[in-house]
């Protein structure tokens, strides 16, 4: 059994423990590290303790862990496999290249970091020391984004003839508000969807982009890429004034649209409309931790999300 170690128990940290809770035959959660005592597990505390609101399978699984009130301990900690990263963003590569060096596997956040030089540290550790790094480019594992991509794939409904993609949220707080930290909307909401673009059809030809930022915490992201033998591609992402967030898209073929609205994917062709049922299928965030957990296990390369195309998604996000 692989020995996971926790770096940042925000929300994204919590729902990392949880999957990881979600494995017991594949993983155990062995130390958590976050400054702030409340989000992190104290010494022969018990992981229920974190306020992780775990089913019951998941509290069960759940064993006395180690607790550190910083990231560096954690990744040095000789006992375990697996390090977790889900720190603020500009620590990822701080965190992924000490992780690495101390002989861990490695599963960050995205962005993977907060520019194009770490990005290649990270993957010149990784392949120094012969750890696996992965990126948590989430939308790869959602199902609805999966059945997307095979439809396109299948030629089904054609070739893609153009599609927008679009990402939006409320005015962040905390250190997502500093620019210097979160890499602002274009490497916290943005790179999202870009990673999504790059995984469907590639670097494109031309790349027209352009962010305004009306005030503090408000700030807006349009970008525009054509492919000399289609799509053309509108990403949109912003942080507003205070709506929920929500994320879709609408990918037009030569004999269908696709649509994903409010957590749906339909299908839309001549003959009618039909919504796909992916009700029963994992998340995206649990199945990307599994998926890398079990490439770590049976010694096998990442290939769904290669550390690579993180890079290349933080260099088109910057730019």
């Amino acid at each position: 059994m692989l020995r996971a170690g926790v770096a940042g128990v925000g929300n994204l940290g919590k729902l990392h423990v949880s999957s990881l809770l979600s494995v017991p035959d594949l993983v155990s959660v062995d130390a958590l590290a976050d400054p702030i005592e409340e989000k992190r597990l104290g010494k022969n505390l018990k992981t229920e303790d974190l306020n992780l609101n775990l089913g019951a399978d998941e509290s069960a699984a759940a064993s006395d862990v180690r607790s550190y009130d910083d990231y560096r301990p954690l990744c040095e900690d000789d006992a375990l496999d697996v390090v977790v990263i889900a720190t603020p963003s500009d620590l990822h590569a701080a965190a992924a290249i000490l992780a690495m060096e101390s002989g861990k596997h490695v599963f960050t956040e995205k962005p993977m970091a907060l520019n194009e030089q770490d990005c290649g540290r990270m993957i010149d550790a990784s392949k120094a020391n012969g750890r696996t790094l992965m990126v948590g480019q989430c939308l790869r594992f959602y199902a609805e984004y999966v059945a997307a991509d095979e439809m396109m794939r299948s030629g089904t409904y054609g070739r893609v003839l153009t599609a927008t993609m679009h990402r939006h949220g409320g005015s962040p707080g905390g250190w997502f508000a500093e620019t210097e930290r979160s890499g602002g909307v274009n490497l916290d909401l943005h790179i999202h969807d870009i990673d999504a673009a790059l995984w469907w059809w590639g670097k494109p030809d031309k790349i027209t982009s352009r962010s305004l930022d009306a005030q503090p915490g408000a700030s807006s992201v349009l970008s525009q890429w054509s492919y000399d033998d289609g799509p053309e591609v509108q990403i949109e992402a912003s942080w507003d004034a205070g709506s929920g967030f929500a994320a879709g898209f609408r990918i037009v073929l030569e004999k269908g649209t696709l649509v994903y609205e409010a957590g749906k994917l339909t299908v839309i062709a001549r003959d009618g409309k039909d919504v796909v049922d992916l009700s029963g299928e994992m998340g995206g965030h649990r199945a990307e931790l599994v998926y890398f957990l079990q490439c770590v296990r049976d010694g096998v390369a990442v290939k769904r999300c290669l550390p690579a195309e993180s890079a290349l998604a933080v260099q088109h996000a910057r730019h």
